[in-house]
């Protein structure tokens, strides 16, 4: 069959060959999608591109894995701070104390901002900036954390975040790599969430 030339009615099919799966090109890790070159082809035959003489000599296989640290891996530092949000609309207030919570993940520097939700607040509320490396400045630069400490103030997107304070892990993370941390700070009390505590008392 190699030597008939290739033209409608000289091409013939392996009968040999049932499998015409194709392989899967994507794989996972940590989350995210990486393309992968399939080994095998359509119909079960190596692909000839990757097939690699074998040297005289073995060798030793190389594994390109990376690893992180177990002081890292799976590890999310947890700020808590807050914003102001100005009020143009209404005659009873002129700004808003909104509380946050910032999440920083120690395996790929992604950082996630969440906002507690309220009861009845009449304001959306939960996922305030979805979990992604955040740019710090026009040179490309990203947020770290050694940028993060208590009484700090972090502009993601124009929106200034006010640091006060983070977890029991967070402060004995900082504190073993020699960050020396901020005496904390209290979040202001809402003048909204005040008014209407308030009218429900009465």
């Amino acid at each position: 069959m190699a030597g008939l030339p290739f033209l409608p009615g000289n091409t013939f099919r392996d009968i040999t060959k049932q499998n015409f799966h194709r392989k899967q090109t994507l794989k996972y890790a940590n989350g995210y999608m990486f393309p992968q070159r399939p080994e095998i082809e359509i119909g079960g035959d190596l692909n000839i591109e990757d097939i690699v003489i074998a040297p005289a000599e073995p060798v030793m296989p190389v594994d390109h894995k990376v690893y992180l640290p177990a002081s890292q891996c799976s590890k999310v530092l947890r700020f808590f701070c807050y914003f102001k949000e100005t009020i143009h609309e209404s005659p009873q207030e002129f700004y808003r104390v909104r509380s946050c919570q910032i999440f920083y993940y120690l395996e790929d520097d992604s950082i996630a901002v969440t906002e507690p939700k309220v009861e009845n607040s009449g304001i959306p509320q939960g996922v305030f900036l979805r979990r992604h490396q955040i740019p710090k400045n026009e040179r490309g630069d990203k947020w770290h954390w050694t940028d993060l400490n208590n009484g700090v103030n972090v502009t993601f997107y124009g929106r200034t975040f006010h640091i006060c304070d983070c977890d029991a892990f967070t402060k004995d993370f900082l504190q073993s790599e020699g960050i020396e941390l901020a005496p904390p700070c209290i979040i202001p009390p809402d003048p909204y969430t005040n008014l209407r505590q308030k009218s429900l008392k009465h």
